[in-house]
């Protein structure tokens, strides 16, 4: 006697169980609270990824045409030295009767009660720019105020014809990049 074939079974496969799905639910859950989390910690009007990054130690201020840049006070030995670049881009090629009317001249430095001294050049003519401080000529000295280094003080750069720049700049230390920048004592004879 022969056997009659079998045929052969095929196996179907199962539907998930639940346990298998409870892990999945888990693991969702744990992705999506993560998620949240971590987008939370950049959000808002004042995260810092909304807060303009300058690459350099000093402060910027723009008004208008005039521009102070990179501005930072240098505490040193022999006093307190201001270190900036003020960038004038008034159009020179405008159609104006008086081309000179649109330059500027650096009337004062002032931090607080203390006024700093300016020698050198303090025009600054349209489309170009004035370096205070370091080896470029001009310089602003405060001789009778302490600074000091670390800190956040308030600067206010006065140019003629009659515009003010209020600005708060960082107080550095006279070492590193900063230690040619301020003027050294007058050799005595």
């Amino acid at each position: 006697m022969t056997r009659p074939l079998l045929r052969a079974t095929r196996r179907v496969p199962a539907a998930p169980g639940r346990a298998l799905l409870r892990s999945r639910a888990a693991v969702l859950a744990g992705l999506t609270s993560c998620a949240a989390l971590l987008a939370g910690c950049g959000s808002g009007f004042d995260a810092q990824t909304n807060q303009v990054q300058y690459p350099g130690d000093g402060t910027n201020v723009t008004s208008g045409s005039l521009k102070v840049l990179n501005a930072v006070i240098v505490a040193g030995s022999s006093g307190s030295t201001v270190t900036m670049t003020i960038a004038n881009t008034a159009n020179a090629n405008a159609l104006t009767p008086d081309i000179a009317a649109r330059a500027v001249t650096l009337a004062g430095v002032a931090s607080g009660d203390a006024q700093a001294s300016i020698s050198g050049p303090t025009k600054v003519a349209a489309q170009s720019t004035l370096q205070v401080g370091g080896s470029s000529g001009t310089t602003a000295q405060f001789s009778g105020a302490s600074f000091e280094p670390g800190s956040y003080v308030p600067l206010t750069v006065q140019l003629d014809p009659s515009q003010s720049l209020s600005l708060t700049v960082p107080v550095v230390a006279e070492a590193g990049y900063y230690a040619t920048a301020t003027p050294t004592a007058a050799p005595s004879s």
